[in-house]
């Protein structure tokens, strides 16, 4: 590696981390803020609160890092303009595309670096964040609280929430099916403990279709299922505390049951495409502080860069709520983003020539 690549990846490197830690800090404190009431409302100890934002800050890193990458090749070329260090290296004979390469490996190198730490780290760091949050905090138990469909054998159920902590459903409805798909009985139930098979539902209303006046009420009824807590458990599940293989398990799980897992899907290919976005951004950003004018100075690259990454982040939002609403494949609300800026990048690259 020639002088001048080490020295960039030197100054990418220090100002890399110098721009993670800051805006790590700041939202970590931001989202301190945001929480800290429901935390005392909740009597929670010091040293958990500390451990849950703890727990916060490798997601965060996580989220933040393709922002730091793209600032601090901003950054680095800004620095080394103002002080005409790129004018003399032209004078040199050297190119503007050779100050793109270690900024480019860098971007790799994150890449990497991204993929690798939300396959290890962030899951296991966001379950315990989110069992702290939900079951100590807002006492909801885990992270169970969406509505979550399953069936077996002719039956078709829905819990909207999950507590595993004390293997309890809460607003249940089970519909019993015949061999034609046609109803037969209903039953809803305001809440049910599960040990085993057996779910002992309180509150329920059983009904029979096609008999209006046959509609019993049970303060207690039990109903034997062939589904357990630990498998309810799986179905509630939230994508940012699966790797990807555990991802793709829990897909096949659901679609094997009939059901459609496209939230699950889109996240599934967020997950790959995300961390290219780190590539993308250190070269985007490289090329348009390498394109700027020579008056321009470091304050102009940083606020550049914060609007290309906002830019960023609502295009990428955006898709990713359309793929959720079924309305793109998986697919191509996971990657337009990356696209659309992937372009830019090369038409700024090509302008350098």
């Amino acid at each position: 590696m020639k002088i001048i690549s080490k020295y960039i990846a030197r100054a990418l490197f220090k100002n890399l981390l110098t721009i993670l830690f800051a805006v790590v800090v700041i939202y970590v404190a931001v989202d301190f803020f945001e929480k800290i009431d429901d935390f005392m409302a909740a009597k929670i100890p010091l040293l958990t609160v500390g451990y849950f934002f703890l727990l916060r800050i490798p997601y965060v890193a996580a989220q933040v890092l393709p922002v730091g990458v793209l600032l601090s090749a901003m950054v680095v070329i800004g620095l080394m303009a103002k002080h005409n260090e790129i004018i003399a290296y032209a004078s040199g004979g050297g190119s503007s595309f050779s100050l793109l390469k270690p900024i480019a490996v860098m971007g790799v190198i994150a890449s990497l670096f991204l993929f690798a730490f939300n396959e290890i780290i962030v899951p296991a760091a966001a379950a315990e964040a989110n069992q702290i949050w939900y079951q100590d905090v807002r006492k909801e138990g885990d992270v169970g609280t969406r509505t979550t469909w399953f069936h077996r054998n002719g039956l078709i159920g829905r819990v909207d929430k999950y507590i595993p902590e004390t293997h309890t459903a809460r607003d249940i409805t089970l519909n019993y099916y015949d061999p034609s798909f046609k109803l037969i009985k209903r039953i809803d139930a305001d809440d049910a403990t599960i040990s085993g098979t057996v779910w002992t539902l309180r509150n329920a209303m059983e009904s029979v279709s096609g008999r209006a006046s046959d509609i019993r009420q049970h303060k207690e009824l039990k109903v034997e299922m062939d589904f357990t807590a630990d498998q309810l458990h799986d179905r509630v599940k939230r994508s940012d505390e699966m790797s990807l293989v555990q991802l793709k398990e829990h897909i096949h799980k659901i679609e094997s049951e009939g059901y459609k897992a496209v939230r699950f899907r889109v996240d599934l290919a967020s997950k790959i495409s995300f961390p290219l976005v780190c590539l993308i951004m250190s070269v985007l950003g490289g090329a348009m502080a390498l394109r700027g004018k020579r008056g321009e100075g470091l304050a102009v690259n940083i606020v550049m860069g914060m609007g290309l990454a906002f830019a960023y982040w609502v295009v990428h939002s955006l898709c990713l709520s359309l793929g959720y609403a079924g309305m793109y494949s998986p697919i191509f609300s996971a990657w337009t983003a990356n696209a659309v800026f992937a372009v830019l990048a090369a038409v700024f690259i090509y302008e350098l020539a």
